[in-house]
């Protein structure tokens, strides 16, 4: 999971790869896993239709056909509904672009919540967008529970912005995931609305709402149907 622009821009590249935990300098960087290519890209079509400051839909996933996950680690992600958030402090590790290739990491918490934002003071900067917001949930467990996307310049001055994970984006995911597609990990529900999933599985029903959830491929173009809403992507 990413930004739209990690997918997009201006346009479709014509091949992607990932390259985790590099470091180094611009001249002599280092790739401890080597790099993966990405098979295919995904952006929501709100964003692609509705120009690059939409940050309701700012967010797009890179599937990568090898299973890095055993090799590098994965953390599980965390959706809250209506206006709940994480408690516990928030982290963004990723690239400051007024640094040399090496990843930082920063802390901070949120400070407002929208339908589709987090908004949160964590200290971050433009080469940074696209990195998970994630919170320890217990032990060494980490859940992400948001994209960041946008820092504090002149179209918001007093916040930084990230894109919550929602179930509709851990439902996508799953759906592109080459997965069992009716078995479903790491189901936590504590009483507030909180549920958290893996990619482990996909999501084919919302305990929460009691609603099931139709989901349908067709060619280039993703729909999901639910509650008589369709949201599309490309």
């Amino acid at each position: 999971v990413t930004y739209d622009d990690g997918v997009f821009n201006p346009r479709f590249p014509d091949s992607i790869v990932v390259q985790p935990a590099v470091y180094g300098t611009i001249s002599a960087i280092t790739l401890p896993y080597g790099e993966f290519e990405v098979s295919q890209g995904y952006i929501q079509k709100e964003y692609y239709t509705g120009g690059s400051n939409n940050f309701d839909y700012d967010w797009g996933v890179l599937k990568i056909d090898e299973d890095i996950g055993y090799q590098l680690g994965y953390m599980s992600l965390s959706a809250y509904s209506g206006n709940g958030k994480p408690t516990n402090t928030l982290h963004v590790a990723g690239y400051p672009g007024d640094k040399e290739p090496n990843m930082f990491e920063a802390d901070g918490n949120i400070t407002d919540v929208t339908d589709y934002q987090y908004r949160h003071d964590a200290d971050t900067t433009g080469g940074m967008s696209g990195s998970p917001m994630y919170y320890q949930r217990s032990g060494n467990s980490y859940n992400i529970c948001s994209i960041h996307v946008g820092y504090t310049n002149a179209l918001f001055t007093t916040y930084n912005i990230s894109r919550r994970i929602d179930s509709f984006i851990i439902d996508f995911v799953l759906s592109v995931s080459d997965t069992t597609p009716d078995k479903l990990y790491n189901y936590y529900y504590d009483g507030t609305d909180k549920i958290y999933y893996n990619c482990g599985a996909r999501v084919i029903y919302d305990p929460l709402e009691n609603t099931s959830m139709q989901l349908s491929q067709n060619g280039s173009t993703y729909n999901r149907t639910i509650s008589n809403t369709t949201q599309e992507f490309y």
